[in-house]
């Protein structure tokens, strides 16, 4: 039994090396974090972008570096900029039902805080 994978491309044309690295972050841990967080796997070669995983999925990875693509224009994107955008769209975190709030709210040296009750996972 195989699951489908969908492939979306991203052209990132119009930016330098210095926005190119702004957008992927030291070491692409940018698009690292997009991968962990929305379950997919993204491919980089040059000024072009390589979305996979499941189709639905895709779709919201891809909207999440447009969006990234669009800020780096004019900041150095971090790890939390980066979290940001991917709640700022409303996407769940991967392995999650869709419109389920995730549990992990914020990444620190020591790990992940969580809320522990309802109102405070919202």
């Amino acid at each position: 039994m195989t699951a489908q994978v969908a492939v979306r491309e991203l052209s990132l044309e119009a930016a330098d090396n210095t926005r190119l690295g702004n957008f992927a972050g030291p070491m692409e841990q940018n698009l690292r974090h997009v991968e962990e967080r929305l379950g997919v796997e993204v491919r980089r070669r040059g000024h072009r972008l390589q979305v996979f995983g499941p189709p639905g999925i895709v779709d919201s990875a891809h909207a999440v570096l447009a969006r990234m693509f669009e800020l780096s224009a004019a900041e150095a994107m971090s790890p939390e900029r980066v979290h940001l955008c991917v709640q700022e769209l409303g996407f769940p975190a991967a392995g999650d039902p869709a419109g389920a709030v995730a549990d992990v709210i914020v990444q620190t040296q020591r790990g992940g805080i969580r809320g522990r009750g309802a109102n405070q996972k919202l």
